[in-house]
């Protein structure tokens, strides 16, 4: 292999290492029972796995704040478990952005409508499903962008 195309490959590479982590971490936060995977523990998770970005920030709001700033849908819903939810913002701040993008994403822990986001494999709405996978999302993106810059 030319010294040229070890250096392209080095990129290539650091990507598909993250990538494939990011892609394990989601697959283990899909498969955990609600009884390990709630609200809190999903926050604690997301701060886990973000702490070592220098450019990547969180703030949790608990339940008191979620009804405190007025969000009762959050809350709402968040009272039939006796769980209560929990909001994870989660920043990335380039030294130098050159655009604004915002992702939104869902990470369900309990579903009060009688349907368990959390199965054995079998599950019909892909949209939920693929809900339940955005911290690891998030981490491949927060990952990807450090590993490239880095």
């Amino acid at each position: 292999m030319a010294k040229a195309d070890a250096s392209e490959a080095e990129p290539a590479l650091v990507r598909a290492v993250i990538l494939g982590e990011a892609a394990k971490d989601a697959r283990r936060l899909v498969n955990m029972p609600p009884s390990h995977l709630y609200p809190e523990s999903f926050a604690n998770l997301a701060t886990e796995l973000v702490k070592d970005y220098s450019d990547v920030s969180i703030e949790v709001y608990p339940y008191d704040r979620l009804l405190k700033e007025g969000f009762g849908g959050i809350a709402g819903v968040g009272q039939g478990s006796p769980r209560k939810p929990a909001l994870a913002v989660v920043k990335y701040t380039p030294e130098s952005p050159s655009a604004h993008v915002a992702l939104v994403g869902k990470g369900i822990t309990f579903d009060t409508g009688g349907n368990s986001p959390k199965t054995c494999g079998i599950y019909d709405d892909d949209e939920m499903r693929h809900g339940r996978c955005s911290i690891g999302s998030a981490r491949s993106s927060c990952g990807v962008r450090a590993g490239n810059s880095g």
